[in-house]
């Protein structure tokens, strides 16, 4: 997020610092590497069983990398970390599976929230599972143009005057409803957002343009996340839907969801 918001230079920039940190955490007992894009990989020895000696170690590395964040000489960026953990020979016997583990204890922390440190449990692994197939099936969604969106109309209840419909978002999976809060939370927590904010931008705009001919000032509201907001082409994308369709800017109405005012 921070390459979207900021850029790729600022973004090596923080990444070089939060090396740096963790590096003179770690010390010589530890061993540390980057292993993805923002994610990286601390070894360092404890007790069997001693899952407090655990919790500690994740709350000294949160504590090393909360601190704000300085690139390009004066932007201030602080960031949010999240930790998955599995010890060795408790949750796996090979260095493979360790790693693989403590990955799928930190996908549960990351959709759990911001700042959340899970310790591996074997449910993680069929959750994970579970997820990345519901996200393979919303991008075939998505991409197959199998959503749907509903009008809900938004109404003044001291006059009675409609004053714009609210278009809501509708994914069937094996002729079962997912519930919303769980396909849009899927989408935020990934980069599904992207495609499914302009799939439902693109729906909206060729609905307020068939609408328009019966009502001329029809007002049609989506909700947009955070994410979409500070990306480079939010704008750019709005204004071509808007031409493509042939329709007015007022009769689009942006709004955020709430998670991004909880999460920021």
């Amino acid at each position: 997020k921070v390459n979207e918001s900021l850029g790729y230079r600022s973004g090596d920039d923080i990444l070089k610092s939060v090396a740096k940190r963790l590096h003179g955490f770690v010390g010589e007992e530890g061993r540390l590497a980057r292993i993805g894009g923002n994610e990286f990989a601390v070894m360092t020895p404890v007790s069997a069983g001693n899952e407090t000696a655990l919790y500690d170690i994740a709350r000294g590395i949160t504590g090393v990398l909360e601190h704000t964040y300085l690139s390009l000489g004066s932007i201030q960026t602080t960031l949010s970390t999240n930790i998955g953990m599995a010890t060795f020979p408790e949750h796996a016997k090979s260095p493979e599976g360790l790693m693989q583990n403590a990955g799928y204890a930190l996908q549960f922390a990351k959709y759990a929230g911001k700042n959340k440190v899970t310790l591996f449990h074997p449910m993680h692994k069929q959750k994970q599972v579970e997820l990345a197939e519901m996200e393979a099936a919303f991008a075939r969604a998505i991409a197959e143009d199998t959503l749907d969106i509903y009008l809900q109309p938004i109404v003044d209840l001291s006059s009675g005057k409609l004053l714009k419909y609210e278009a809501l978002a509708r994914w069937k999976r094996n002729d079962e409803c997912v519930p919303p809060d769980v396909f849009i939370s899927l989408a935020e927590r990934s980069e599904l957002i992207f495609p499914f904010g302009e799939w439902l931008l693109d729906k909206v705009c060729s609905t307020a343009r068939r609408m328009i001919r019966y009502v001329p000032d029809v007002r049609i509201a989506m909700n947009i996340s955070g994410r979409q907001i500070i990306s480079q082409d939010f704008t750019g994308n709005i204004q071509a839907a808007i031409k493509r369709h042939g329709i007015s800017a007022s009769n689009l109405a942006i709004e955020i969801t709430e998670t991004s005012f909880i999460n920021n």
